[in-house]
């Protein structure tokens, strides 16, 4: 299963946040590995920068052979 991790310009964390992000999601859906090929996860923070919660934005996308998964938004 290949993960894959963006975010824009506003989001704080770089390399390490992307492989927290890498490692959490392998291990949550390692018991689906057979079954997806990939997942991307799209992090954003909505208000660019300004302070506030529920400013973040996460989408997450599992792909495999048959099926396209979109999960829901979650703002964090």
């Amino acid at each position: 299963m290949h993960i894959q991790v963006r975010t824009d310009d506003h989001i704080q964390g770089g390399e390490s946040l992307a492989s927290w992000l890498q490692e959490e999601t392998a291990s949550r859906l390692s018991r689906f590995r057979e079954n997806v090929s990939r997942v991307e996860i799209y992090v954003s923070d909505t208000d660019a920068g300004k302070t506030g919660a529920g400013d973040k934005r996460c989408v997450i996308e599992a792909l495999s052979l048959i099926h396209i998964w979109t999960l829901p938004t979650k703002r964090i």
